[in-house]
């Protein structure tokens, strides 16, 4: 299945301005994100945002499919969607 994949905010200025047209299987999960993340920009990712020992975002970065913002990585994928990464800004 082919998916979109993007960046917003701080995680353009690594990931670039672009979308990037990504395919996986076609019972993809949100987990299985991760690891295509690790593979093209894990290296990129200063320490504050990709735990490397983990293989996953630190802090609050939430995953946007479609407009909609998702909690759960065991989440189906379809086919065309339009996945954001955006990280969240804590504080008060």
């Amino acid at each position: 299945m082919k998916i979109t994949l993007e960046g917003t905010g701080e995680l353009k200025n690594y990931m670039g301005e672009d979308q990037h047209p990504l395919d996986l299987n076609d019972n993809a999960i949100i987990a299985d994100l991760l690891p295509v993340i690790e593979e093209r920009w894990g290296t990129i990712f200063p320490a504050h945002f990709w735990n490397w020992k983990k293989h996953q975002f630190r802090g609050p970065v939430v995953v946007v499919i479609n407009d909609v913002p998702i909690k759960d990585l065991n989440k189906q994928l379809s086919e065309g969607d339009r996945v954001q990464l955006v990280k969240a800004l804590v504080g008060g």
